[in-house]
């Protein structure tokens, strides 16, 4: 639970930050098949944002699972007018509960190909 005043309110509408220059989101890069947990103490906003990775085989997708369940899966698509495929530019954005847990599976993508991150809120 957030205790803020009216200034700190205004600096994280307009800025992304707190009064004291602490960035308001914190984000961290996401491996294969690694379980995170939520670690805040209360629900926080996730975003986990998958740039778009070029020249996988038509089997490709990455899946994102909370709590186990699976939440989205990201099929390769082919490029038009071509026999190349991509995984497209995507994100998942929702809510954890404390101590929820996130992963993300990749399936026929090697991780030096991948650019996976997750963002949640900086609670102070």
């Amino acid at each position: 639970q957030l205790n803020l005043k009216d200034p700190e309110l205004l600096a994280l509408i307009g800025f992304n930050t707190y009064l004291d220059g602490t960035s308001l989101l914190k984000s961290h890069s996401m491996s294969n098949n690694v379980i995170y947990t939520n670690t805040t103490g209360g629900k926080t906003p996730i975003a986990i944002k998958i740039q778009q990775i070029d020249n996988v085989i038509s089997q490709a997708s990455i899946s994102i699972y909370i709590n186990n369940s699976l939440i989205k899966k990201i099929n390769a698509i082919q490029y038009t007018n071509s026999t190349g495929k991509y995984i497209p530019l995507t994100h998942y954005e929702g809510i954890l509960k404390p101590n929820d847990t996130y992963k993300i599976e990749l399936f026929n993508i090697a991780m030096d190909k991948s650019n996976i991150e997750a963002t949640i809120l900086n609670v102070q």
